[in-house]
């Protein structure tokens, strides 16, 4: 075919600009929506990974001795009971040398259990202990659940 006969085909009535505009048009729609699926389905991680990672943050700023980093996953239901400053007095600096957290169960849609191996100072003697905590999820976010 010679450029004569393509570009009186891209002009005719039959085939013409309008009806190839409008399969790049349908072509580049088609192509936005699965990309927005694709990127749906990666952003939406499961619960457990999603409260592992904000379990272990947690953790480690508790380890640092940072108690008010800490208090920032606390649940509102736990806020509305203890202060920011009663939460940082109640827990001792120094004492946790590290955390790690080991596995994770939700139960329900709305809680997830959390197992933690801690590692602590007793005396001169280093320590490691497990512990279960809950997490509870309220407004598309997920808190620790601060049970005393």
């Amino acid at each position: 075919m010679n450029n004569l006969s393509v570009k009186s085909m891209l002009l005719s009535p039959q085939i013409g600009i309008v009806s190839l505009g409008t399969k790049a048009a349908g072509f580049i729609a088609v192509s936005l929506l699965l990309a927005s699926c694709a990127t749906a389905v990666k952003q939406a991680r499961p619960d457990a990974e999603a409260v592992k990672e904000r379990a272990q943050a947690r953790w480690d700023a508790m380890v640092k001795g940072d108690f008010r980093a800490g208090y920032q996953f606390v649940s509102p239901a736990g806020k509305s009971v203890y202060s920011e400053t009663q939460y940082d007095a109640s827990y001792k600096r120094g004492f946790w040398t590290g955390a790690n957290v080991e596995k994770v169960e939700c139960p329900t849609p709305e809680l997830c259990e959390v197992d933690v191996r801690i590692a602590y100072k007793l005396g001169a003697a280093e320590m490691k202990a497990p512990l279960r905590e809950k997490w509870v999820k309220q407004d598309s976010q997920w808190w620790f659940v601060l049970e005393r």
